[in-house]
């Protein structure tokens, strides 16, 4: 997917709505039908982070979903089902590596 696709897939996953170009700028409408900008997901690990909360409410599997996506996207095999999450909060995948493995848990993601 191109970094835009990116954006605008996560953004509509994650209650903003309407997406578009406007006057130049990605916006949309937030679950309070305010127009606010599109985060850059891609640079930015607080967006993703935002966006992960987000969408874990409307996807109950997605937590699962998501570490064992991350593992994938991150080339790492140290996740298992008996590892604890303090050594999953040690390896710190990259906003680029966030915002593919969110798209690939809601089954956004597009080759």
């Amino acid at each position: 997917m191109k970094h835009q696709e990116q954006r605008i897939a996560i953004a509509e996953a994650s209650e903003i709505h309407n997406v578009g170009y406007r006057d130049g700028t990605l916006t949309g409408y937030n679950a309070n039908r305010d127009l606010v900008d599109v985060p850059d997901y891609l640079n930015d690990l607080n967006a993703t982070h935002q966006a992960k909360i987000l969408i874990a409410k409307d996807w109950p599997d997605f937590w699962p979903a998501y570490w064992e996506i991350l593992k994938e996207v991150m080339d790492v095999g140290i996740f298992d089902d008996e590892i604890c999450d303090d050594v999953r909060r040690m390896v710190a995948p990259d906003a680029t590596q966030e915002s593919k493995a969110i798209l690939l848990a809601v089954k956004l993601w597009t080759e």
